[in-house]
């Protein structure tokens, strides 16, 4: 029942909208979480798609991987490390640069060459509301939230595309 009155602006809307009152109210804070039509019908049809977007991605990921393992063995940058038996969708796909300026020199490179790769992970226990909660040192994710670059990711991401990428990445490297 909090969900709901959260969810409809901080009102009982929903109650009144089923006659267990006369009349709806505020009760608490909330804000409008309810998704508008047009957005249930992309979604809908996303997952009619599910199946072949996962494949499509997977297929992408493994590109990726397999396109810059030769460099990642070479100590340019760490690649997502899966343990046997691990089971991901193909989301993102990231490198690990050995430093902040590294990354952020490759990062300037991709974009003067038009490829979108951007920061994929800030920490969260910097952000203003868990910065009055946590107060615990996190030095490893701060160093990843310095070296991790994010690749493009997308269905309709090409074949010709990814290898432009790859072909950039190494480049950047072998310089």
């Amino acid at each position: 029942e909090q969900a709901s009155i959260v969810a409809q602006k901080g009102t009982d809307k929903l109650a009144f909208e089923k006659g267990k009152v006369d009349a709806y109210r505020w009760h608490s804070l909330g804000s409008c979480f309810i998704a508008p039509a047009w957005q249930h019908a992309i979604l809908t049809a996303q997952l009619e798609q599910f199946t072949v977007i996962t494949e499509r991605r997977l297929q992408q990921w493994n590109y990726y991987f397999e396109g810059l393992i030769g460099t990642a063995k070479k100590g340019y940058f760490d690649m997502p490390l899966l343990k046997k038996g691990t089971k991901h969708n193909g989301h993102i796909f990231y490198i690990r640069c050995r430093t902040a300026e590294e990354r952020t020199a490759l990062h300037s490179f991709l974009l003067k060459k038009g490829v979108g790769a951007c920061f994929h992970y800030t920490c969260l226990h910097d952000s203003p509301y868990f910065s009055n909660h946590n107060h615990l040192p996190m030095p490893h994710a701060k160093q990843w939230e310095k070296q991790i670059l994010r690749l493009p990711l997308f269905f309709t991401l090409a074949q010709k595309e990814q290898d432009q990428i790859v072909d950039l990445v190494d480049q950047f490297f072998s310089k």
